[in-house]
């Protein structure tokens, strides 16, 4: 009878090493699909809130929505669409909850895991209140209404009077009916709900500094969250392309915004002159 063969210790661990190598191989090569495909996933659903945002000013006489009252939780894109990405006509409180589809539209798959209402700060941090726990920002939103996309602000149909105590309703894009709508921001990667942002606005020192929705609001935009410095972007006329964080000062935020200011490369900004952190990326 012939004896029967196992195998030694010395093949077992070239065996082991062989398995290990083409997974240290593969590896990088499976993460890197996979961020492509929450790019897709994200890039996707920016094509959604197009749509929303077309069939909001379809139903409303071609006009968006209001937004500067964005501090109540009755105001803003978040309520303003919600009958579109919810079906829901009724206005939201907090003993309602929303299904996760519902929640992930507002939300870029690179960006759903941590909340700044849970203290975490970062590119990859979503805005909004996460969890009944967060009693700060009780007056602006509901339980659950967290997001990683943010509006621009100019893009929003005031009401009459607003001019007391806002004097910059002559820069708003009221109606998508608008020239040049492919270089004007509607929907963007955000660190926050919305922003008001400015040629003159500073690009943040470091990656977690934010500015707010009316100062320094170019920094809420300004976030390298897809790599290589650059954030997903949705522009009025439909279209929706990576956008680089130094490009955002070339883009008509409102009707008045410079696009050769002081940070472009056409106004004479220098690689220098950028935060250490996006001095690496590419200059527009």
């Amino acid at each position: 009878m012939s004896k029967r063969k196992g195998f030694t210790l010395v093949e077992l661990l070239v065996v082991i090493a062989i398995i290990a190598l083409l997974m240290s191989i593969l590896m990088p090569a499976l993460a890197k699909v996979k961020k492509q495909a929450k790019d897709v996933i994200c890039q996707t659903q920016l094509k959604q809130w197009y749509l929303m945002f077309m069939m909001y000013t379809e139903d409303n006489d071609g006009f968006f929505h209001g937004e500067l009252g964005a501090g109540g939780r009755s105001q803003g894109w978040v309520p303003a669409l919600r009958p579109y990405y919810t079906g829901e006509r009724k206005p939201r409180d907090d003993s309602d909850s929303e299904s996760g589809a519902e929640r992930d539209m507002r939300l870029c798959p690179m960006a759903n895991t941590w909340f700044r209402s849970e203290g975490y700060s970062g590119p990859l941090v979503a805005w909004g209140i996460a969890s009944k726990q967060w009693v700060e920002g009780g007056g602006w939103a509901y339980v659950g209404d967290c997001g990683s996309y943010g509006l621009n602000g100019w893009v929003c149909n005031e009401e009459p009077g607003v001019e007391r105590y806002w004097p910059h309703t002559e820069k708003l894009w009221r109606s998508p009916d608008v020239k040049n709508a492919a270089i004007i921001p509607l929907f963007m990667d955000c660190a926050w709900v919305d922003g008001w942002p400015q040629q003159y606005d500073h690009p943040p020192d470091v990656e977690t500094e934010m500015g707010t929705y009316d100062v320094e609001a170019m920094k809420q935009f300004c976030i390298n969250r897809h790599g290589r410095g650059q954030l997903n972007g949705l522009f009025l006329n439909g279209t929706i392309r990576k956008v680089g964080v130094k490009e955002l000062w070339t883009l008509k935020w409102h009707r008045t915004f410079e696009i050769d200011g002081d940070w472009t490369v056409a106004g004479g900004a220098q690689p220098r002159m950028w935060p250490e952190w996006m001095r690496k990326f590419e200059d527009y």
